[in-house]
């Protein structure tokens, strides 16, 4: 389902904004290729990748440098944390001035169970 999420303007150039709609972690970022979402939960982690580096179609989580394709989700630089699945990425689009992702109806799945449990 189509959400408007934030407006156009709050989302620089080469910049991230993580925000939270309907139970959803969201990572917005703009690049010269256009405006990208993922679900923001570092596979490493599942810190945010707010404030992570942006070159061209990449962003490199803040914490431990794990690097991912904005395009597609997938894991391209792993830091040796072997085992982590893609990031999930959403449709997203501008109109109006605002930016919509298309988010999942429902809230989103509970975390995976730890090991020892």
């Amino acid at each position: 389902m189509w959400y408007t999420i934030t407006r156009s303007d709050h989302l620089p150039l080469n910049g991230t904004l993580a925000l939270r709609h309907h139970g959803w972690r969201v990572l917005l970022v703009r690049t010269a290729e256009g405006v990208f979402a993922l679900e923001d939960k570092c596979p490493h982690q599942e810190q945010t990748m707010g404030g992570g580096l942006v070159e061209g179609h990449t962003i490199s989580c803040p914490w431990h440098s794990v690097t991912v394709d904005l395009r597609t989700g997938v894991i391209l630089k792993d830091m040796g944390f072997l085992g982590m699945p893609p990031m999930r990425v959403f449709q997203v689009r501008e109109e109006n001035g605002a930016i919509l992702v298309d988010l999942p109806e429902g809230p989103p799945p509970p975390p995976p169970p730890l090991a020892d449990d």
